[in-house]
């Protein structure tokens, strides 16, 4: 990866600010590297392949915020506008992850995305204040893939095209009727479409359009908040809020299921926040429960006609996890620090009828794929004086309990085992200046964070 960036700040008058910033980025490296393993244990990392399966991809944007005050008005004025860009080529890809040359693939595909949000933040009174805002958004993509069947000398290409627009208002209200009192309410209305174009054939003759698709989605969500500082070293919150994702497409022209629709969830949290006078301890808490409609969070393999296969997005069905967080350091001497953070999280799919309906086949589990119920880390720092310096001891765990692999197996899913990782640095600072030494996974833990069942290539024809 080489990467170029840099960002200017300009103040040309009094309370105007604008920055404006930019970057390029050129990445080359190979995709897809599958290794095939008997099971997951099996921690192997023999790749074969027919390819050399490299990918260059070019990102490029600019972004830009000019803040200014209205005094008359007592509001902050916020224009933001971006634009980013990525550019995408693979000159030889292996499409069958095996040592047999089935299936290859060249392809590009390019995406814009072009968004402007203005923001008015407002001191109503001295306890109301309100920040209310537009936002639009336009992408872009465009794709150019051609598909070789080995064995038969056959190669077929797809074409498609996609135009997303986006727009939203959005506005939030701030009551303080005291120091210890915030109330706050918001609300964001969005309203998305998005279209789809394609062409296919096999090459060296006249490409066939295929069926127009298309997405027309609104959706509103509102936000409601409370929160109580008890004191200078306590607060606790409770919120309630509703939010939403987007469908899209299955761009390939050949694919079914070419649209999948948006998700949405409910979210209720209940948290707080300590922090001891003498900066000793901290501690942040929470409990929250989530309820997802039509979650967007399985893809499948699909043959495609012709040959090849491409890869879909579904949607799961509906899904309610509920769990908590806590976060803490402490620092038992003014060198020594303990710090950790521990996640339970219990997330199942309640019903996924809608999987069926559009596939025909059931799950294996009811829990969502690479999910653990809990995670956690621990860290243990220590600070000694050396010289007109610092050394500092660092060592710690984090942990991830088991989870489910990637699967479309009807009766199974394989069980990923929980890991445990140790970690450690020493560190000398003068100055301004770091060395460091550190090793991670000190005591070689085997595990696998990605993982994807046989079943999957069997139903492309793998």
């Amino acid at each position: 990866t080489d990467t170029l960036n840099g960002a200017i700040r300009a103040e040309p008058i009094d309370d105007v600010v604008l920055t404006v910033n930019g970057y390029f980025d050129w990445v080359k490296g190979a995709v897809t590297p599958y290794a095939h393993v008997t099971g997951p244990e099996d921690y192997s990392r023999e790749v074969t392949f027919n390819a050399p399966n490299i990918q260059e991809l070019e990102y490029t944007g600019v972004h830009a915020k000019l803040a200014f005050p209205l005094a008359a008005l007592a509001t902050d004025v916020t224009l933001i506008g971006a634009y980013d860009a990525r550019d995408t080529r693979s000159a030889d890809s292996d499409l069958d992850f095996s040592a047999l040359d089935i299936a290859r693939a060249t392809g590009e595909d390019e995406m814009e995305t072009k968004t402007a949000e203005l923001r008015f933040d407002t001191e109503l009174s001295d306890t109301l204040s309100s920040l209310i805002g537009l936002f639009y958004s336009r992408e872009t993509t465009s794709g150019d893939t051609v598909t070789t069947i080995v064995p038969l000398g056959l190669s077929l290409r797809d074409i498609s095209a996609t135009e997303s627009d986006t727009y939203a208002a959005f506005g939030t209200l701030f009551w303080r009727p005291s120091d210890a009192w915030e109330l706050a309410a918001g609300l964001r209305v969005d309203q998305q479409k998005r279209e789809l174009t394609g062409r296919t054939g096999l090459v060296g003759l006249p490409l066939t359009d295929v069926p127009e698709a298309s997405i027309d989605e609104s959706e509103i969500s509102p936000r409601l908040s409370l929160t109580r500082h008890w004191s200078s070293d306590l607060m606790t919150y409770a919120s309630v809020a509703r939010g939403f994702r987007g469908g899209g497409f299955n761009v390939n022209p050949r694919a079914p299921n070419r649209t999948y629709s948006g998700d949405s969830v409910w979210t209720y949290e209940l948290g707080t926040k300590f922090a001891s006078p003498d900066g000793r301890l901290s501690l942040a808490g929470a409990i929250f429960y989530n309820d997802y409609r039509d979650f967007i969070g399985l893809n499948s393999i699909a043959p495609l006609p012709g040959g090849g296969f491409a890869t879909i997005d579904l949607n799961t069905g509906d899904v309610e996890s509920y769990g908590a967080e806590l976060e803490g350091a402490f620092r038992p001497t003014d060198q020594w620090t303990i710090s950790g953070a521990l996640t339970l999280l219990h997330a199942r799919i309640t019903d996924s009828t809608v999987y069926t309906e559009l596939t025909g086949r059931q799950l294996g589990s009811d829990r969502l794929p690479f999910q653990p119920d809990w995670t956690f880390s621990i860290n243990s720092d220590y600070v000694v004086p050396l010289g007109d310096g610092e050394l500092s001891f660092r060592a710690g765990v984090i942990g991830k309990g088991d989870r489910i692999a990637a699967s479309l197996n009807e009766t199974f899913a394989p069980v990923l085992d929980e890991y445990y990782l140790v970690n450690g640095a020493i560190t000398y600072t003068i100055d301004g200046f770091e060395i460091s030494a550190f090793a991670d996974n000190l005591f070689d833990e085997k595990y696998f964070e990605s993982y994807i069942e046989k079943t999957t290539l069997i139903l492309a024809g793998l």
